[in-house]
């Protein structure tokens, strides 16, 4: 299964609210995940800040996908975000 199939199953159309702007979908290791940006609103100063967003979805040990919310995680550069979805190769 390729991996924006694999979000669409589990999360139907629905996005994030924070990051709704998805870059990529991809699969590294025994994970699927899906990269994403959106802007954080630091209050009450009002100052928006990028941020990118790595949601984690993989197969549990009965062979369904499920959303991973402890590997899910948000990063405020892109480059953070990536190094992160390398690791989960490990």
């Amino acid at each position: 299964m390729k991996a924006k199939q694999a979000f669409k199953k589990v999360l139907g159309d629905t996005r994030n609210l924070i990051t709704p702007d998805i870059l990529r979908y991809g699969k590294s290791g025994k994970y699927f995940y899906e990269l994403s940006f959106g802007e954080e609103v630091d209050f009450p100063i009002k100052e928006r800040r990028p941020l990118y967003g790595v949601t984690v979805i993989n197969y549990n040990d009965e062979g369904n996908l499920i959303r991973n919310y402890e590997q899910s995680n948000a990063f405020r550069t892109k480059e953070e975000a990536e190094e992160y979805i390398e690791s989960l190769s490990d």
